[in-house]
């Protein structure tokens, strides 16, 4: 009669060998997963970027055409009264929407009335040089929210819509001043923006109509994009 043959089992080396090849293959599959889940939320990040990038685009190119719309500019009434790093101020009968014959409110600013001074950047504002019987609303278009002049951590922390992933996210807001008897002030969301940690100069010393040829010349390139998100 045969003997059975004796059944032998793993090894202690044997099974911390396997271990340790598994744990290495469990390993690197995590890592590649990770990678592949930061990499798409780059780039879903990216993609939201350029969509809103290109929201922003068309509302300011929108307003910057409507500029000096129903404005009395035979007596002052400037198309554009400021252009800066950050901002630019204009008048236009934009607001509301369906104020065809500049019949509704807000009228244009009266200086004449209580808190008529619009602040710009920083320590500059501007206040009309008279009072004008249009419907041309005084229009702020800018990132600076604080409107201290610079675009910092302040500004990615003032809205709801910049609570997000990245400490560059700021709003793209039209800030309309006009008047009803009362200075009437209101603020609009245009866009979300991701911008780049810089405080640009680029528009800090020139006149408002030199700035917005710079702006439509970069808002015609890819350059306008590239400047707004990274």
């Amino acid at each position: 009669m045969k003997r059975a043959r004796s059944e032998r089992g793993f090894t202690l080396y044997e099974f911390l060998v396997s271990t340790m090849v598994v744990g290495v293959a469990l390993l690197a599959t995590m890592l590649v997963t990770s990678q592949m889940g930061t990499q798409l939320h780059r780039e879903r990040g990216r993609v939201s970027a350029t969509d809103n990038a290109r929201v922003a685009l068309d509302e300011v190119t929108r307003i910057l055409r409507a500029a000096g719309s129903q404005a009395d500019q035979s007596r002052g009434q400037d198309r554009f009264v400021y252009a800066g790093p950050w901002s630019v101020g204009l008048n236009a009968n934009l607001f509301p929407v369906d104020d065809e014959n500049a019949a509704a409110a807000p009228a244009a600013l009266d200086p004449d009335l209580e808190n008529a001074a619009v602040t710009l950047d920083g320590s500059t504002t501007y206040t009309p040089p008279r009072a004008f019987a249009t419907g041309a609303e005084t229009i702020l278009l800018t990132v600076d929210s604080d409107r201290d002049g610079v675009v910092s951590t302040a500004d990615a922390a003032d809205d709801e819509e910049e609570e997000s992933d990245s400490p560059h996210d700021v709003v793209l807001k039209a800030f309309v001043y006009g008047s009803d008897g009362v200075t009437l002030k209101f603020s609009t969301l245009l866009s979300q923006l991701r911008v780049r940690p810089i405080r640009s100069a680029a528009c800090s010393s020139v006149s408002p109509r030199s700035c917005r040829r710079r702006l439509i010349r970069c808002a015609n390139s890819t350059r306008f994009m590239s400047a707004l998100w990274h």
